[in-house]
C-alpha cells in the first residue's frame, strides 16, 4: 500500500485522519507528498514524488475533489506522464502502484523544503504567464520537472525527470515490481 503523505493544512481540509501504519515496501517511485496551496483564491494541490522529487499541480479544486484526492492524485500523475513522453500502457503501468492509497502526515523534512522550493516557483511561473486562467499549466508542470533541486547530502542537484525517467524509462516495457 502507497501513502499520500499530506501536510497538515491539507489533512484538516480533507477532514481525515493520517494513517499511522508503515508503507508496506518501497516500491520503485515510494510515496508522494501533497500541500494544500492558495493560488489567486483558488484551492490548488502540489504533489511531489519523495524520491524522485518530480512534481505537478492540480489547480482549481473544490471540496469535493479534495475528499477524492487519490482520484485527482491519479489523474494529474497521468497527464503529467504524458507530457512527459510517455505512453499509456506504462502510464498505467505506474499509476497502478498507488491503486491503492492511504493518507499519512507529511514527516520528511527535506521532501517539505522541496515542496516550498516548488510552490514558490510555480508562484513566479504563474504570474509570468498572466495567471491561471492564461497559463499553460501542463507546460509549467513540465518545467518544474526539468529544474534543478537540491537533494540529499552531500547536496546533490538534480531534476525530476531525470530521476523518473531513471526508474522508468519512457521508451523501454513496464519493469516487473
Amino acid at each position: 500500500m502507497r501513502y499520500l503523505k499530506c501536510t497538515k493544512k491539507l489533512l484538516e481540509e480533507m477532514d481525515t485522519q493520517p494513517d499511522s501504519s508503515e508503507s508496506d515496501d518501497d516500491g520503485i517511485l515510494g510515496d508522494w507528498y501533497a500541500n494544500l496551496l492558495s493560488i489567486e483564491r483558488k484551492k490548488c494541490v502540489l504533489f511531489v514524488n519523495e524520491k524522485t522529487r518530480f512534481c505537478f499541480l492540480m489547480v482549481d479544486l473544490k471540496r469535493v475533489h479534495i475528499k477524492n484526492l487519490a482520484v485527482v492524485f491519479r489523474d494529474g500523475l497521468f497527464s503529467a506522464l504524458l507530457s512527459e513522453g510517455y505512453q499509456a500502457p506504462m502510464i498505467e503501468h505506474i499509476i497502478s502502484e498507488y491503486d491503492t492509497l492511504s493518507y499519512g502526515k507529511a514527516t520528511d523534512r527535506t521532501v517539505l523544503g522541496s515542496m516550498t522550493e516548488y510552490a514558490k516557483t510555480y508562484d513566479y511561473w504563474l504570474a509570468s504567464e498572466g495567471g491561471l486562467a492564461r497559463c499553460n499549466l501542463k507546460a509549467i508542470n513540465k518545467k518544474m520537472n526539468d529544474m534543478l533541486m537540491g537533494m540529499g547530502k552531500p547536496k546533490e542537484y538534480i531534476r525530476g525527470s531525470e530521476l523518473l525517467k531513471a526508474c522508468y524509462p519512457p521508451t523501454s516495457k513496464p519493469l516487473e515490481v
